[in-house]
């Protein structure tokens, strides 16, 4: 787990911006703790905050790398304080896109109160997003065919897809979160423009 002391060398940053030679570099390893602490954000849920501990959990690896001096540090810190709720699935995006927007504050190309403005807003847009794909689509059709396979008498099957489909979700966290974290909010657009050129 990264401790936040500044010990890694520039060959060991992993760039999250195309925007040109002052682009600033997360660490490869902040990267991933941040990204590996995704999959606890559910852990410290409470009824009045929802994700609003385990949000600051998983981004705080990031702030603090991105913000040493302590004002500034507490303001990051204090820009995550209020509700945050998501789904599941989309915290993974969602986290790399506020990274992205944290990184452009740093810079001072953003002002601080972007974030406010921004956060309740993507979260509720990845968690409608995540509510129809997976929790409405995707979760039910692999349990109907889970439990089609079980009862046909097809249990390695069964249990071959219920593998499948976990590494499949990985691979689109670890994706989403990196995307996110490279494009920041333009990644929510890429898709449709595609779709639509």
């Amino acid at each position: 787990i990264y401790t936040g002391e500044d010990t890694l060398s520039l060959h060991d940053a992993l760039p999250i911006s195309s925007c040109g030679q002052d682009a600033l570099m997360y660490p490869t390893l902040v990267a991933l703790n941040c990204l590996g602490r995704t999959c606890c954000i559910n852990a410290a849920t409470t009824a009045r905050g929802m994700q609003q501990v385990g949000l600051l959990f998983v981004l705080s690896p990031a702030l603090r790398w991105l913000y040493p001096e302590g004002a500034a540090r507490a303001r990051a810190f204090a820009r995550y304080g209020g509700h945050s709720n998501t789904h599941p699935f989309m915290i993974p995006l969602f986290v790399g896109i506020l990274l992205s927007l944290e990184e452009e504050i740093a810079k001072g190309t953003l002002p601080e109160s972007a974030v406010s403005s921004v956060r309740e807003t993507l979260a509720t847009t990845l968690s409608a997003l995540g509510d129809s794909f997976f929790s409405g689509t995707l979760l039910p059709l692999w349990a109907l065919v889970s439990v089609a396979l079980l009862l046909s008498g097809h249990i390695a099957l069964a249990g071959f897809l219920a593998v499948a489909f976990f590494f499949a979700l990985l691979l689109f966290r670890a994706g989403s979160f990196f995307s996110g974290l490279r494009h920041g909010m333009p990644v929510l657009v890429r898709p449709l423009s595609r779709v639509q050129g």
